[in-house]
């Protein structure tokens, strides 16, 4: 994701990602060792998982300007490939 997001940010990409962990020390952890460059959100109470109707992590959505999900993904994918990086072109026209 962090490659994807430092390859798109001409397209003015935004990018956020929200973790549903409940231990937040445990985030940090793990923020501080990735060191993205993007927003991290907590949501520990999954109300914003239970909101888009997330039921297999991790889970993807891409929506665009207007505020239309575009395309979601559940499990794992791979964020830095052409495909990925085609998506987010294609949505920045």
């Amino acid at each position: 994701m962090e490659r994807l997001f430092q390859r798109s940010r001409k397209a003015d990409l935004v990018m956020l990602a929200v973790s549903v962990d409940t231990d937040p020390k445990v985030v940090a952890r793990f923020l501080n060792e990735q060191r993205f460059t993007f927003t991290v959100g907590l949501d520990p109470t999954m109300r914003l998982a239970d909101a888009y109707g997330v039921r297999a992590l991790p889970a993807s959505f891409i929506v665009d300007r207007r505020g239309r999900l575009a395309a979601f993904a559940f499990g794992p994918r791979r964020w830095d490939d052409g495909a990925a990086q085609a998506l987010i072109e294609g949505m920045s026209r």
